[in-house]
């Protein structure tokens, strides 16, 4: 088949827009569309996909209707569809193919870890790691890319080497990474030795063998992972931009009294100076000088210039 064509009607080209189908991959020209999906009761699904999983690689399309379908169907039609595509059994990610901490999920841990207040983001088939105690999630073998809801009960527990970390700094029993490494150091926590934190979801932290919690040290890495702020976060946060801007404010304010203080003085140092009387030269110089046009004498007249 050309590559691009409609696999209907096999017409079209690449440039020509086409809805695709989420399990086999095939493409519809616009008049093609109700003939080849029909009522669409799984999603955008070819009459002969209906009742098959979805391609994986499709997963994040899920739910996204196209330019073409909106100009096809009504906006309810299209509302119903996308419902379907989203909600369909057959369409939910198998939790066979999710592992966390080296467990494969069940069916009621997928549905926790997929509704919790802060489910992880863009959860595709794969290897995962968790650290339920601060919530820190990440693709085993790397640094934590979210921080999702803590304390689910879904996989077993983090193991030391789930991020490949090399620092010798554990945290909750997870080795971490060079980059967690230095958001430490930022935080002003010392590192010297192989020292052993715990940490809770709220950021605060002790050291192994202590009783006594400490300030938070996460602070930062909720901007960075984008996590949401509490109510008083979120107050505090709004007193602190509001008194900068305030402060920067008064330094503008400051800056334009003294300049036009500075430009008051320059106009009255110039107004003491004219009224002085002008020079010779400053009279040539700001005056037009008057030229008289002899009508009778040519030659004088370009004398004159």
């Amino acid at each position: 088949m050309q590559k691009g064509v409609c696999h209907r009607c096999l017409k079209g080209n690449r440039f020509m827009e086409k809805e695709v189908c989420i399990v086999c991959g095939a493409s519809y020209c616009y008049h093609c569309v109700p003939r080849a999906m029909g009522s669409m009761p799984e999603g955008r699904k070819c009459l002969t996909c209906v009742g098959f999983r979805i391609r994986e690689a499709r997963r994040g399309k899920l739910g996204k209707c196209s330019r073409l379908l909106k100009r096809l169907l009504t906006d309810s039609e299209v509302k119903f569809i996308m419902n379907n595509e989203m909600l369909c059994e057959v369409n939910q990610l198998p939790p066979e193919l999710v592992f966390v901490n080296g467990e494969t999920l069940s069916q009621d841990e997928l549905f926790e870890l997929q509704n919790c207040k802060y489910p992880p983001k863009k959860l595709r088939p794969g290897h995962y790691w968790y650290d339920k105690g601060s919530g820190f999630w990440g693709k085993e073998g790397q640094k934590p890319s979210q921080i999702i809801t803590s304390h689910l009960d879904v996989g077993g527990h983090v193991k030391r080497n789930a991020s490949n970390g090399n620092t010798n700094v554990l945290i909750n029993n997870r080795e971490i990474t060079k980059e967690e490494l230095w958001m430490l150091k930022s935080a002003g926590l010392r590192s010297e030795g192989k020292p052993h934190f715990w940490v809770n979801e709220d950021g605060t932290y002790q050291e192994e063998g202590q009783k006594n919690e400490k300030g938070k040290i996460w602070d930062k890495a909720k901007i960075v992972y984008g996590i949401p702020f509490s109510e008083d976060e979120r107050q505090t946060i709004k007193f602190l931009i509001q008194r900068n801007l305030f402060g920067y404010l008064g330094v503008l304010l400051e800056g334009r009294e003294r300049f036009e203080e500075e430009s008051l003085f320059e106009k009255r140092k110039r107004f003491v100076v004219d009224k002085s009387g002008p020079s010779v030269s400053g009279r040539m110089e700001g005056s037009c000088p008057v030229v008289v046009w002899h009508v009778d004498d040519p030659e004088a007249n370009w004398r004159l210039f």
